[in-house]
């Protein structure tokens, strides 16, 4: 993500989208407040992507979608189904348990192809 400020650099800051020569000038003005923090799940979401890589929010998106499981996403990443598990939550604000179960009353299943090495 671009700094909010130069929109030149790369934002360094998790909790607010600026870089750290833009962070270090807004503090010693006083003008940090222009630069709203962002909620701790917005952080935590680019941690993950920025530990697991671009694809990673794309292929939690197809997990929500049913088109994956916490299994295939966990491999792909060399993560557990836990943390993949734990992951949903920040990204979608609902446990993924949740979602499958009403999947299953509502009668929709989707074909989740697994494949190692992607």
């Amino acid at each position: 993500m671009k700094c909010l400020s130069c929109r030149i650099k790369e934002a360094e800051s998790v909790y607010r989208q600026l870089c750290r020569g833009c962070y270090t000038d807004h503090h010693k003005k006083g003008t940090l407040d222009r630069f709203p923090k962002l909620p701790a799940r917005d952080g935590k979401i680019r941690r993950a992507a920025e530990r697991h890589g671009e694809g990673f929010i794309d292929d939690m998106n197809t997990l929500s979608k049913g088109g994956t499981t916490l299994a295939c996403v966990g491999n792909k990443y060399g993560v557990t189904r836990e943390a993949i598990r734990q992951l949903y939550v920040v990204f979608f604000g609902e446990p993924y348990t949740n979602v499958v179960k009403r999947r299953r009353n509502n009668g929709g299943r989707k074909n989740r192809d697994c494949k190692r090495g992607n």
